[in-house]
């Protein structure tokens, strides 16, 4: 099946171009989001978790998705793994086709490390591995995320990065 996701956002297109481009391609079903909150972003990952093999997302562009490159190539990286395509519309004639392959998970495999280990705040950037300011420890739904990204095959470290915290304090928290 060919599903559609367009966003009404100030950084896309705007809706009307989306829904004409997804329509032109013969989408089965269009998903409408709107401004991306955390719910809105849970919904979309919902929606998405389901697919797979035969099962193509139609896009105008991957802002459609509003989350940082980190996020974004492990949601890539886990749809293609499941077997489901990505094509990017946009304006251009020729379309992206983004298809199920070793090499292709493997890329998003490496981009997501990447940036998961990439500090967060200009004060991280400058010194690599070093936290400004003490941490409490983690909440206990940052424990259950890490448990679950632990489980999926993320490593301490990257999980670490995540939560900015070393990866024996994510051992302390995960480990039974």
């Amino acid at each position: 099946m060919r599903y559609g996701i367009l966003r009404d956002h100030a950084s896309m297109p705007p809706a009307i171009v989306q829904r004409r481009l997804l329509k032109e391609a013969d989408c089965d079903v269009l998903l409408e989001e709107g401004t991306p909150d955390a719910e809105a972003q849970r919904r979309l990952s919902r929606f998405l978790q389901p697919l797979g093999s035969g099962d193509e997302v139609l896009v105008h562009g991957l802002d459609v998705f509003q989350r940082p490159t980190g996020q974004l190539a492990k949601l890539l990286r886990d749809l293609l793994e499941r077997g489901a395509t990505l094509r990017i519309l946009g304006e251009a004639p020729e379309n992206a086709l983004i298809e199920p392959s070793e090499q292709a998970v493997k890329l998003l495999c490496l981009l997501t490390e990447h940036e998961i280990r990439r500090a967060i705040h200009p004060s991280h950037a400058a010194s690599p591995g070093v936290r400004s300011g003490g941490h409490k420890g983690l909440t206990k739904h940052q424990i259950q995320h890490a448990r679950k990204l632990y489980k999926d095959g993320s490593s301490l470290r990257s999980i670490g990065f995540l939560f900015q915290v070393s990866p024996n304090e994510v051992w302390k928290a995960i480990g039974d």
